[in-house]
């Protein structure tokens, strides 16, 4: 694995490495885990706007149909009969 180095300010460092500390990783491991939060939060908040009527609409442009039937107790109860 290569490395590098990075120019942050000094406090910044200090929170980072306390962060890091307190939850016994590695400051890499601490900034991975930050970036994957992040990332996965973005993608989260992209889905915001998603109405029931924009969701349709976009299946209809893509020429699928809405399965207004489908819920998700109904998903459990086929998956329990498998």
């Amino acid at each position: 694995m290569s490395r590098t180095t990075i120019a942050i300010q000094t406090d910044t460092r200090a929170r980072i490495k306390a962060g890091a500390k307190q939850e016994a990783k590695t400051i890499d491991s601490f900034l991975r885990d930050l970036l994957d939060a992040r990332e996965r939060d973005r993608f989260w908040d992209s889905f915001q706007d998603v109405t029931p009527q924009s969701y349709a609409a976009a299946l209809a442009e893509d020429g699928d149909s809405l399965n207004d039937d489908y819920s998700l107790e109904g998903r459990g109860l086929e998956d329990a009969e498998r």
